[in-house]
């Protein structure tokens, strides 16, 4: 049992070291030392909670759904959270791909 957790560590290490992992944690980095993103996530999460309580009120939310049209508009003008984005769905790519090899792999083993 410990050989099999050694080598699920391993694996852990190479995704660690793969290059798309490098880069989503590269652009992770980058996002959250950027401020105007920051500012445009804090303010979509704040619109999303006044939107919510309008809904819970049935308060028209017209006006609120479309500010945050406008500030994701805006998200999607910076650079770095286009490539955060982009990064992302790679290594989550990747994650999948392991995860049905895996998944295939025990399904075989039950069969």
């Amino acid at each position: 049992m410990n050989d099999i957790l050694k080598e699920v560590e391993s694996l852990k290490d190479l995704i660690i070291l793969s290059d798309e992992y490098k880069n989503y944690d590269k652009y992770l980095k980058k996002i959250k030392n950027n401020k105007t993103i920051n500012l445009l996530i804090n303010k979509i999460k704040k619109t999303q909670k006044d939107l919510l309580k309008n809904e819970i009120k049935n308060i028209d939310n017209t006006l609120l759904e479309k500010q945050i049209d406008e500030y994701y508009n805006e998200l999607y003008l910076e650079e770095d959270y286009l490539k955060y984005i982009h990064a992302s769905k790679e290594l989550n790519d990747l994650l999948t791909i392991l995860k049905m090899n895996f998944e295939n792999y025990f399904n075989s083993l039950i069969e």
